[in-house]
């Protein structure tokens, strides 16, 4: 039978705004998967849609009983990978399939990996002139190990359970926090992995800014909260209050670090929530010095400067 004659194993569904960037990801997955891939490209030029809408209008178009949601900056440097995922979405129990996750989830502001013990994966990192390798979590003879949330850079799901559980279009209206939504969401009657059995570059660390930050803050506070904490694998008996405590101060400590990208509003605003929930728990209260220091400094600092 003819290449061009074989079904689609996978729907590769790419959000774009770089046509070069997405044909070499297409050129990409077709030498390296192992098996038949059609692609939906979703030329975000013009649109500018949320990649909620962007993902859900692709997966709508897809024709394999599998999708891969994928970035355009993401290359695969082994090959015939696609046959092992595909074999883990058959089974009725997965959810998510991604390269870098978390076991664990609270209700701290913080990007997908959590409690930093917990985040597994095998992923490369080319963002500049160094080459950044993320290796934990494997074990021999273990393909997949069960996470609650995989890193948006590419996800891996069957078209049935995106069916079940689309891109919430209401809640997500911008560009951040898609995957850990959509991972949460999933994780309530599903399990999600992560795949070390590939070689993965990714070609950019992300943008954690202030668009990013409101959109996790948001999220975290008004729907992920209800739902957490959690953990699967060995983050099942996790300190949780202990990983949200320090999660939340690595998220003030970043926003007092960094005043070009978060406002001097913002961050008084976090400020605030931290000495609350310092007066209640103690564990907050251990870092509280640390803070209120770095507070002061960077305001001593700016009046020193004016």
């Amino acid at each position: 039978m003819e290449q061009s004659q074989l079904k689609p194993v996978f729907s590769v569904i790419i959000c774009s705004v770089d046509p070069a960037r997405a044909a070499a990801t297409i050129e990409n997955i077709k030498s390296t998967a192992g098996v038949e891939c059609d692609f939906v490209v979703v030329d975000n030029r013009q649109r500018k849609w949320p990649i909620a809408k962007a993902y859900n209008f692709g997966a709508s178009q897809s024709k394999a009983p599998y999708l891969f949601f994928v970035h355009e900056d993401v290359l695969f440097e082994s090959d015939d990978w696609g046959n092992a995922v595909a074999e883990k979405l058959a089974e009725k129990e997965t959810g998510v399939i991604g390269f870098i996750g978390s076991m664990v989830r609270t209700a701290a502001y913080s990007p997908w990996g959590q409690g930093y013990d917990y985040s597994i994966g095998h992923l490369y990192y080319n963002d500049g002139p160094f080459r950044r390798i993320i290796h934990q979590g494997m074990k021999i003879g273990v393909m997949f190990r069960p996470v609650m949330v995989v890193d948006g850079l590419g996800m891996f799901v069957s078209r049935d359970v995106w069916r079940e559980y689309p891109f919430d279009e209401a809640a997500l209206t911008g560009f951040h926090c898609y995957d850990i939504d959509f991972c949460l969401e999933i994780s309530r009657t599903h399990t999600n992995y992560v795949y070390f059995g590939a070689d993965v570059c990714h070609y950019s660390n992300g943008s954690y800014n202030l668009a990013w930050a409101e959109a996790t803050i948001e999220l975290t506070d008004r729907k992920w909260s209800k739902m957490l904490p959690a953990g699967v694998d060995d983050g099942a008996n996790a300190d949780f209050d202990e990983i949200k405590s320090r999660m939340d101060y690595d998220f003030i400590r970043t926003a007092i670090r960094t005043p070009g990208i978060y406002p001097k509003a913002f961050v008084r605003k976090l400020l605030v929530r931290y000495l609350r929930l310092s007066a209640k728990d103690r564990k907050y209260r251990s870092h509280l010095f640390a803070i209120l220091w770095q507070y002061g400094i960077k305001r001593l600092g700016k009046s020193g400067k004016s």
